[in-house]
């Protein structure tokens, strides 16, 4: 899950946790580095509890990116 401004942090949604697996920052960070949409952009994640319904890994970056907003 993406946001801005430390909302996410501040008033989590049901299920999400501000702990987020090492694996999983890697994965972002690197497609972060590979997709356009990601380009001087900044947000905040946070990640869904594993057994929380609904909650799947993410596969589409472009369209996670794609949610946050530009400018530096």
């Amino acid at each position: 899950m993406v946001g801005k401004d430390d909302l996410l942090s501040i008033n989590p949604p049901d299920g999400a946790t501000n702990s987020i697996p090492r694996e999983d920052v890697a994965n972002l960070v690197i497609n972060a580095l590979r997709e356009p949409t990601a380009r001087n952009k900044a947000f905040d994640v946070v990640s869904k509890l594993e057994n929380t319904p609904n909650a799947s890994v993410t596969s589409d970056f472009a369209s996670l990116f794609a949610q946050t907003t530009g400018g530096l």
